[in-house]
């Protein structure tokens, strides 16, 4: 697989909410983060090319999900993009 990012990632371990385009409000494991995106885990998937807010101290990351995958002992990865 080739890493298109273009920023280092930060490796965090972080609760946070995402809430969906259609209103939906998802605890979430933030995993790591850059200026560009983020890597999410959680207990259900995400429409690719879903508009979501990423809430950081209340202030809310816009994105897009670039993907969604099912990992291997349950849950879900999500990648955001930022500023989509």
């Amino acid at each position: 697989m080739i890493d298109r990012r273009m920023g280092d990632r930060a490796r965090v371990q972080d609760k946070l909410t995402l809430i969906t385009s259609e209103g939906a409000e998802v605890a979430v494991d933030l995993v790591d983060h850059s200026p560009e995106g983020a890597k999410l885990m959680l207990d259900r998937p995400v429409r690719i090319g879903t508009s979501v807010e990423l809430m950081v101290n209340n202030d809310p990351l816009r994105g897009v999900v670039r993907y969604c995958t099912k990992g291997d002992r349950g849950g879900y990865t999500i990648g955001l993009k930022f500023g989509a």
